[in-house]
């Protein structure tokens, strides 16, 4: 395992409702997995994905406590902007494009090329509550994300 590589993320939402079938539709389609929830826990939901080695990672849903002063998001106040993930492929960005616009996922940028890296290809979605989901293909990481940089 990558010392330092990134274990889990909770995200915090407003509504189980919109949310929870927003991210059964998503995650899936990026290779993530809905696991069982302790109870006891502040968790709605979960998933993971594992790689070769058996590690894992999981993105978790937590109810919003409070609105605070932002009330929606906003991806330029201080806290998390968007969130990206890796694909193998401009094809898997296109499929994955397609069958979000087919279960009707709010797109914010169909798939195009960006400047940012060389052969940079993304697509973005917004969940119900605003929060930018990206998915790149980026060929100069192809099977080199495992790898310390």
């Amino acid at each position: 395992m990558i010392r330092g590589a990134l274990s889990h993320l909770d995200l915090t939402i407003t509504d189980a409702d919109r949310a929870i079938p927003f991210y059964d539709t998503v995650l899936p389609l990026l290779g993530y997995r809905r696991v069982f929830v302790e109870p006891g826990t502040t968790a709605v939901a979960c998933w993971s994905i594992a790689d070769a080695e058996h590690s894992v990672f999981s993105i978790a849903l937590e109810r919003a406590r409070s609105t605070g002063k932002r009330g929606t998001y906003n991806r330029y106040a201080p806290g998390l902007h968007h969130l990206a993930f890796h694909l193998d492929s401009r094809a898997d960005v296109d499929q994955l494009y397609a069958q979000l616009v087919a279960v009707g996922i709010t797109i914010l940028d169909p798939p195009a090329e960006y400047a940012y890296t060389p052969g940079y290809y993304a697509m973005s979605c917004q969940d119900p509550d605003g929060l930018v989901l990206e998915c790149v293909y980026e060929p100069q990481h192809r099977g080199t994300l495992g790898a310390a940089r």
